[in-house]
């Protein structure tokens, strides 16, 4: 696929990519002057992210790169790109692609497994690139033996390099081995906040989650990724309490979180059922630009989540707000809107008083109405004594179900409060005369 970005903004593209799958992906800045270099003010920041927030792939300040791994487990894998910002705005133009499973064996025509050579022979070449030799040994995990990977690295010498051990400890910790990613950890001089989140993410893969928020409390510095792979590993296992208490105090500690953080939280609030605690993330996405997410927040935010955080709104009597989270629904996450939904708002600006606000919602509708979203604003105007509303609104419900006697009821107590009372007898006549059964009149929020 191919791609304009603008200085500053950011993409990220998504994924859903299953267990044990191989993926393989490129990606190049497209050079308008050919022949020559691709100027700095053009590379990009990219990264490649799994569920849990592990890093596959990271690159700073590039204008090409590929990528490969194997899934460690399933879910939405993201590749993110940063543009960087300039006083004079430009446009950045990528391509990218990716493949996962037998497609993406074919595209990346990787080594054949045994050929330990060529993973000497890279070694060799890439060892004093941190990130060349990252990519490279994962880029071969799936092809050789992990102890073969280690004797490979310690036949040359290598393990003197911190980030060469540092991707050995990730090694082993994607593969969900503490005890290994331990041994190697215990080998290493002069370890660091990656050698430390390498152990953490090992005990995360082994659902050892005591043990890793053990790990996660002894380390002596923590940045984005160890906090997010602490909030990610409660998220994902349900333990969505201890995931949103981390993440307030990542957030005390002065941390800012990044998408895959964001993520979880949302995962977190949506698990728990927590619509106060919802109200308060929701405030804190708006608030520290991470609207943007529409792809990585288009898996987690379900229609359930929206319709509790409307109604929560509704409850506390905050219209404005509620009213803005309705809106940033269709155009920030791109969820259409039911007729749930509608009928909620609807009941909100009622109680509010903006009665020909709600009806003007309702008549611009994009989905057909129906009797309870009516019969919402028909509340509303018995509320606040609106007739001329309530007329127009009756003489809807009447279309849509003839028989129900209620709506006339509501409309006949209209105008006996407002003293019309040869308008509340003839309208006690219609209902007779209609055949309509009186029922039990109700709003969509309840009393």
């Amino acid at each position: 696929m191919r791609f304009d970005m603008n200085s500053g903004q950011t993409k990220c593209i998504s994924e859903d990519i299953k267990s044990n799958s191989m993926t393989v992906g490129k990606y190049s800045v497209v050079n308008l002057n050919e022949g020559n270099p691709v100027p700095d003010s053009h590379k990009l920041i990219v990264k490649v992210t799994s569920p849990y927030g592990s890093i596959y792939h990271y690159g700073d300040h590039v204008d090409s790169g590929n990528f490969a791994f194997t899934a460690a487990e399933a879910g939405d894998y993201s590749t993110c790109f940063w543009a960087n910002e300039h006083r004079q705005e430009i446009t950045v133009t990528v391509d990218f692609e990716w493949k996962t499973g037998v497609s993406a064996k074919d595209w990346s025509k990787v080594a054949k497994k045994g050929q330990i050579e060529i993973m000497e022979l890279e070694l060799k070449k890439l060892y004093d690139t941190v990130t060349s030799i990252h990519d490279e040994i994962f880029y071969l995990r799936e092809r050789m033996e992990y102890d073969e990977i280690h004797g490979t690295v310690l036949k040359h010498g290598f393990c003197s390099h911190l980030f060469v051990q540092n991707a050995l400890i990730h090694l082993y910790a994607v593969k969900g081995s503490p005890a290994a990613a331990w041994r190697v950890f215990n080998e290493t001089v002069g370890v660091d906040v990656i050698s430390w989140s390498g152990l953490l993410l090992a005990h995360l893969r082994a659902t050892e989650l005591e043990l890793a928020r053990q790990v996660f409390d002894d380390m002596p510095e923590k940045d984005v990724v160890s906090w997010t792979a602490m909030v990610s590993g409660y998220s994902h296992a349900k333990r969505s309490r201890e995931a949103l208490d981390l993440f307030w105090k990542m957030r005390d500690a002065g941390v800012r979180p990044d998408e895959v953080t964001i993520v979880s939280v949302i995962s977190a609030c949506t698990n728990l059922g927590d619509v106060e605690t919802g109200i308060n993330v929701h405030s804190y996405i708006d608030e520290n630009g991470f609207g943007w997410m529409v792809s990585l927040c288009n898996a987690l935010i379900d229609i359930v989540t929206f319709l509790g955080l409307l109604t929560a709104y509704a409850h506390k009597g905050l219209v404005d707000e509620g009213y803005r989270l309705f809106q940033s629904m269709q155009r920030d996450f791109g969820i259409e809107a039911s007729v749930e939904h509608y009928g909620c708002v609807v009941d909100m600006l009622g109680r509010a008083g903006r009665i020909e606000e709600a009806y003007e919602l309702i008549v611009s509708m994009p989905i057909p109405s129906n009797d309870v979203v009516w019969g919402a604003l028909l509340a509303a105007c018995r509320i606040y004594a609106d007739i001329d509303m309530a007329e127009r609104v009756v003489k809807k419900l009447l279309e849509l179900k003839p028989h129900v006697g209620g709506y006339y009821i509501l409309l006949r107590d209209i105008y006996v409060a407002s003293g019309r009372t040869a308008e509340a007898n003839d309208i006690r006549q219609a209902m007779q005369e209609s055949g309509a059964i009186k029922n039990p009149g109700c709003s969509w929020l309840g009393a």
